[in-house]
């Protein structure tokens, strides 16, 4: 296995693969940005429903590959719950 398909492989384990939609914008993005948690409660770990940190790495920004759009895709076991919504 060369390094890509190493890569691939991570990628298809550290994220949600049960969409689709989810695993194109992944694989199809012209870009990756890698997203942290804020000071605002809103990232919760889905095992313990203990919110994300600041700092703590929480998903990715995908850009799509004409850069129109920015899908951010969380970590599997991340959720997002804000208290404004």
């Amino acid at each position: 296995m060369d390094r890509n398909e190493e890569w691939l492989a991570q990628m298809r384990q550290s994220f949600r693969s049960d969409e689709k939609t989810t695993m194109n914008a992944i694989f199809n993005a012209s870009s990756f940005d890698l997203v942290y948690a804020s000071e605002w409660e809103e990232f919760f770990y889905k095992e313990t429903d203990e919110c994300v940190l600041e700092g703590e790495p929480i998903g990715l920004d995908c850009w799509s590959a004409d850069n129109t759009r920015c899908d951010l895709v969380l970590f599997k076991d991340i959720y997002w719950s804000p208290s404004w919504v």
